[in-house]
């Protein structure tokens, strides 16, 4: 068996972000509601709903992480089943995630790995805290961000796109999945391509 080091984001993939601030703003009495019909983050930088400056969007995340608000519960579907999927297949569970809020910012890592015991999933083999998704080695990788996406996909790494609607583009041609409870069937796929390739003929 083809052994990975299988890569996951944890915002916009395994966990609901946007939920999360929203829920802090609610226990302040702040406006935060969804507008018009959306049920949740339509875009990248959904706090512009609410008429928030980017300045205030970033005290407010960094106020939640320490009063223990953001970066909780607010798991996404099919995380679970992803997470355990992947350990049953033998592969490294690799999370690489971009968060550096909180005073001081290392309250966003302690937040993210007691929300990961809360959670009960699978022990992960490495946790990365970095913008740069490609900052250590991995073999497959699933995204929100376009933009990290494409520097993935630039380093060799089999990238998987997960569908959100501030990621849609009509005609995108990269590597998409509905819900991250797809990914351990492209991970199946990709390992079945492996040893496809890697096979030598038979002489005769």
């Amino acid at each position: 068996m083809t052994r990975l080091r299988v890569g996951y984001d944890l915002d916009g993939v395994l966990f609901d972000f946007a939920r999360s601030v929203q829920e802090y703003m609610r226990s302040l009495g702040l406006k935060c509601e969804w507008k018009g019909e959306d049920e949740g983050a339509q875009s990248w930088d959904f706090y512009k709903q609410w008429d928030l400056s980017i300045d205030e969007f970033i005290e407010i995340c960094d106020d939640g992480v320490d009063a223990g608000y953001i970066f909780r519960n607010n798991v996404h579907r099919g995380s679970h089943y992803a997470l355990e999927m992947t350990k049953a297949m033998g592969h490294d569970i690799i999370i690489i995630t971009d968060r550096n809020f909180g005073n001081p910012k290392s309250n966003s890592q302690r937040a993210t790995e007691e929300w990961w015991k809360w959670a009960e999933f699978p022990d992960y083999t490495e946790l990365h805290f970095s913008p740069d998704k490609t900052i250590v080695h991995t073999d497959v990788f699933v995204e929100d961000k376009i933009a990290n996406y494409d520097a993935l996909t630039a380093a060799g790494v089999d990238a998987y796109l997960v569908n959100r609607p501030w990621n849609y583009i009509e005609g995108c041609t990269r590597n998409r999945i509905d819900g991250v409870r797809e990914y351990p069937n492209a991970i199946s796929q990709l390992t079945k391509s492996m040893r496809y390739d890697t096979m030598i003929p038979m002489e005769g």
